[in-house]
């Protein structure tokens, strides 16, 4: 059933779009009686039916009927648009049972914000009253058919705020109970899950992407999911049940609010702020906005309907404006050749603001009402709704290019600030790069100078000290002073030719970085006998760049150095690994251990900072594990790209 619903459905989306403009389906006469056969399911009342207008809103129904018999003419047309007025209007239409059995049926009309609608049925010489259906969104009543019945159905609709325009069906009870709305009940359900899941995925799109501007069509969409409940009668049905004065004054509220919420959607997404047409678009939200408490105020109390119409009228004209400096901003846009999607933006507008503008023209007489439900009972697929469904299926068009505008602005603007961020990253990179370039320069440049300088004065003095100390060799209290300042003197060189050489490695040049660090951590066993030392490398430096090799060194030597200071460590592991296109490097003791989120709080541990800014100069990742009592274990990711010597 659903599939033939999906069908049946497709072939109307077509259908109503040559309703839409005007198209008009030729009927075979129009008979006076509406007659029920073996296969009545449904019918649509409308061309057989006499219509008379009570001015004064006084006739009985003696004066009705004698009026109803003088008339010759046949209403025109399948429905009912009576547009504006302040009188009562009197529809007389004959059924017919054929059947020689009783037939339920039932009568239902069409528009939510009808005041009262009265049904009388001749039977004889008496005028039945009918009551009608209070738990639908329209205006139903129940009756039976006797066999053959043949009789006369008045119904008396007094004027309305609004439009008195409906349209009326007669069905078969169990078809409509059952089968149409079974029907109908999906049509909705489904229309308003559309719309639930739709506004899920925009309010979370609008919510990480930063897009303030949606959030207005956020609303936007509610609003006018909202005007559509209310719109269809449900509103009327489930949340102000019966009471026609809320139906009446929520309506204009729902569709201020839902038009308002647009057109600041339309100003920020067109940024039209430094335009003339900006005070245009601030006009027409102003004095939308003001109507709200206005039309509340009127809605509430008792004046000439007249005044009603043109309150409505007013809003009409505006509504109708909104749509034009839409298309108008739309066409300039395409014109200036502006990116703002424009034609996709038009083209999803176009039916949603085609049938706002219809159905408003439609509401001041300016165009012909066109008779859809008479195309769909055509079409086997008829639809209760008050609503246009033009506009049902602009929303959906609307809402999906919309969205679909809004992933292609973020994917455009996350595709720049990506690439702004690469080039940040490699700015930070290179800056980071002669940060320790510089800082290289000057530790040879001080180690050079701690060589040749002072060194070489050491030197000299060692010289002259032992000339001196030759010299009075006789004196043996004199000769061991100066055997006690020459041994510190040589400590002193001793230190000073240590400190040259971390500031700057010469085996690392002259020998390569793995003979550099396996020297390093001989030393390191020297001074600390009671530490394991264990050193593996399977990773092939020959191509590494000078710049890594030394990157790299600095953080070896400043980590052993820690582990040396802080750990009391009694072993300790370095690993220098080729795994997947990275250079691994992990190093673990069996220390102390740290808290690792302390240290790296603390603003004076320039030990930890300094690992961090090598590693970010070779596009590396640092991760630290360590806790007190549980030793540390550090590891340093570094892609090969990075440090070899085509990509340096």
């Amino acid at each position: 059933m659903i599939f033939n619903n999906i069908h049946q459905f497709g072939t109307l989306v077509i259908g109503s779009f040559m309703l839409l403009l005007g198209t008009q389906w030729a009927t075979a006469g129009t008979p006076d009686a509406y007659y029920i056969k073996s296969d009545f399911e449904k019918l649509l009342i409308g061309k057989r039916t006499k219509l008379l207008v009570d001015e004064g809103q006084s006739m009985n129904m003696d004066e009705v009927k004698a009026k109803m018999v003088a008339l010759d003419a046949y209403w025109q047309r399948n429905n009912f648009r009576i547009g504006y007025t302040s009188a009562d209007h009197w529809l007389k239409f004959n059924l017919v049972n054929d059947l020689n059995e009783p037939k339920n049926v039932l009568l239902e009309l069409v528009n939510p914000y009808l005041p009262k609608v009265a049904l009388y049925i001749e039977r004889g010489e008496e005028a039945i009253p009918y009551e009608w259906v209070k738990n639908h969104r329209n205006t139903q009543i129940k009756f039976t058919l006797q066999p053959l019945d043949s009789l006369n159905c008045y119904l008396q609709i007094n004027p309305a705020k609004q439009r008195s325009s409906f349209d009326l069906y007669l069905w078969d009870y169990e078809a409509r109970t059952v089968h149409q709305n079974a029907l109908e009940s999906t049509v909705i359900t489904s229309f308003f899950l559309l719309v639930l899941v739709y506004m899920l995925i925009l309010g979370i799109a609008t919510y990480i992407t930063r897009f303030r501007y949606f959030w207005f069509y956020f609303f936007y969409v509610l609003f006018g999911a909202f005007f559509v409940f209310t719109d269809l009668g449900l509103s009327y049905k489930f949340l102000w049940i019966n009471n026609g004065k809320i139906q009446e004054a929520a309506i204009i509220f729902i569709t201020n609010i839902y038009t308002v919420f647009g057109l600041f959607f339309v100003r920020d997404f067109f940024n039209t702020q430094n335009r003339r047409v900006d005070k245009v678009l601030l006009l027409l939200i102003g004095l939308l906005l003001c109507f709200i408490p206005f039309s509340i105020y009127i809605l509430n109390i008792e004046i000439p309907l007249s005044y009603y119409h043109t309150l409505y009228k007013i809003h009409g004209a505006i509504y109708i404006l909104s749509c034009i400096l839409l298309i108008y901003l739309l066409f300039s846009s395409i014109y200036r050749a502006e990116e703002n999607f424009s034609g996709l933006f038009l083209f999803g507008f176009s039916l949603h603001g085609l049938s706002i503008v219809i159905n408003n023209l439609q509401e001041i007489n300016f165009l012909p009402e066109v008779s859809i439900p008479s195309f769909l009972m055509r079409m086997d697929f008829p639809l209760t709704f008050h609503t246009q469904l033009p506009l049902f299926l602009g929303m959906l068009i609307e809402m999906c290019v919309v969205l679909y505008i809004g992933v292609i602005r973020f994917r455009r603007i996350y595709k720049e600030r990506m690439s702004m961020a690469v080039a940040l990253a490699d700015q930070k990179h290179k800056a980071m790069k002669n940060l320790m370039n510089g800082i290289e320069v000057d530790r040879k440049r001080i180690a050079a100078d701690l060589h040749d300088d002072i060194g070489g004065r050491l030197t000299l003095i060692s010289l002259q000290l032992n000339a001196f100390k030759q010299k009075f060799q006789s004196d043996k209290v004199l000769d061991k002073e100066i055997g006690v300042v020459f041994n510190s003197l040589a400590e002193a060189h001793a230190e000073l030719r240590n400190i040259s050489w971390n500031l700057n490695p010469g085996s690392l040049m002259k020998f390569g970085f793995i003979a550099t660090v396996k020297e390093y951590i001989e030393k390191t066993q020297i001074l600390n006998p009671k530490m394991a030392v264990n050193f593996y490398c399977n990773y092939d430096f020959e191509n590494v760049s000078e710049f890594a090799c030394m990157s790299i060194y600095r953080i070896v030597y400043e980590v052993i150095n820690n582990v040396n200071k802080h750990s009391l460590a009694t072993e300790l592991n370095v690993q220098l690994i080729d795994h997947e296109d990275c250079l691994l490097l992990t190093i673990e003791d069996n220390g102390i251990g740290f808290n690792v989120k302390r240290v790296k709080s603390k603003s004076q541990g320039m030990g930890m900072k300094n690992l961090q800014y090598r590693t970010d100069s070779l596009h590396g990742r640092l991760d630290i594990d360590s806790a007190p009592g549980k030793g540390t274990f550090i590891s340093i990711e570094i892609p090969s790209k990075a440090i070899l010597k085509t990509g340096d």
